[in-house]
């Protein structure tokens, strides 16, 4: 019975393809360090527990729904829900004005703040702030919703601290089915203390 044999340089040359092949399919599995460094450093938390930021901590403590809220004694009111996060803030170093909050539906729809252009007052180092968002929210979004707070300030800046809020509302809750009529966006303050 004969014998096949692959002459050398053909041995070779396979073995150089399949080399070529396999660092390829490597390569577009492994991110590029640009694909990284654009990624921010997420944070998860749920109400109540804290995301320590490069800028600062922050603890979502409550979620609130309606149908309009009331902010420097105008009403809004929605044809979707209103979804209030009330946060305690903190600066890390130095002043910091916590801005930039984005909502995030299940939809893949992203919802911005609508209450008060600059987020939360400025918070102080060492001085917890309580701080108050409201975002204009699809009522079929609300359910999953989970808000994004960057820590510069800024929605959507990579390479940073992004904390991100599951505010843990699912179908059957309350809050997304029965909103309150009316809630009460407040001015950001010390806990217990005076608004800012």
């Amino acid at each position: 019975m004969p014998r096949w044999s692959l002459p050398a340089s053909a041995a070779t040359t396979v073995v150089i393809l399949a080399g070529l092949a396999l660092g390829s399919a490597i390569d577009r599995a492994v991110p590029s360090s640009g694909d990284v460094l654009d990624e921010p450093f997420v944070h998860e938390v749920v109400l109540g527990q804290t995301a320590r930021l490069r800028t600062g901590a922050v603890t979502p403590v409550a979620v609130r729904t309606a149908r309009s809220i009331q902010w420097y004694g105008e009403t809004y009111g929605t044809a979707g829900t209103w979804v209030v996060l009330t946060m305690d803030v903190e600066a890390a170093g130095k002043p910091r004005v916590f801005a930039g909050f984005e909502a995030h539906g299940a939809s893949g729809r992203t919802y911005a703040d609508a209450v008060g252009p600059t987020g939360c007052s400025t918070a102080q180092p060492g001085v917890p702030l309580e701080c108050t968002v409201a975002f204009e929210v699809a009522s079929d979004d609300v359910a999953g919703l989970v808000v994004g707070i960057p820590a510069e300030g800024v929605p959507g800046s990579p390479s940073d601290d992004l904390a991100m809020v599951d505010l843990g509302l699912d179908e059957d809750d309350p809050l997304v089915r029965a909103p309150e009529d009316l809630v009460s966006v407040t001015e950001a303050a010390v806990p217990g203390g005076e608004q800012s």
